[in-house]
């Protein structure tokens, strides 16, 4: 298994368009372009996950302050269950030694529709070395929970560093986005 760079539009860059836009809600989607173009940035990684040269996934990585930040990570539904997404973060993990790698998922609201997949997402990256952290996430109008390898709380400052390639320009007009601390009722 390979993650390899996703750096021209090739059979690679359409995999993982198809893949974002079937695996991830319209609201919690940046417009794929924008999203392409700041991968060229060098603090941003877009891999693709392959195994024996036949893409199996993908995952959009953002890197600041140690901290690095698994924004998209989808893959292959036929995939999944299967080793490839545990392969993939154990991957991560061996490639930035030294960060603290966090993500979010959506947050674990008993009255959701899709309650049990949610369940099911947290006990996955649980069984991958991630942590509860007290801390969430609002990215434009979803909140999420934040899970990092180390449990510790992502702050608003660092976050936002982190962030601060991707976010320029009218997406940082568009894109409201936030850690919210812990006992911080604002939602």
């Amino acid at each position: 298994m390979k993650l390899i760079p996703i750096t021209e539009k090739d059979r690679l860059y359409q995999n993982a368009k198809r893949l974002y836009c079937s695996a991830f809600p319209r609201e919690e989607r940046v417009p794929w372009g924008w999203m392409y173009r700041k991968s060229k940035h060098a603090s941003i990684d877009f891999l693709s996950v392959t195994d024996q040269d036949i893409p199996v996934g993908f995952i959009y990585l953002i890197h600041g302050n140690q901290l690095t930040y698994v924004f998209y990570f989808a893959m292959e539904e036929s995939r999944r269950g299967k080793g490839y997404g545990s392969r993939t973060l154990a991957m991560v993990k061996e490639r930035y030694p030294d960060h603290r790698i966090f993500l979010a998922i959506e947050e674990l609201d008993e009255r959701a529709d899709n309650y049990a997949q949610r369940v099911g997402r947290l006990a996955f990256y649980q069984k991958n070395g991630f942590e509860r952290t007290s801390c969430k996430l609002r990215e434009r109008s979803v909140i999420y929970d934040v899970l990092s390898t180390d449990g510790g709380d992502i702050s608003n400052r660092d976050y936002l560093s982190m962030m601060h390639p991707f976010l320029t320009g009218p997406m940082r007009l568009f894109f409201k986005t936030y850690i919210i601390p812990p006992n911080d009722g604002a939602k």
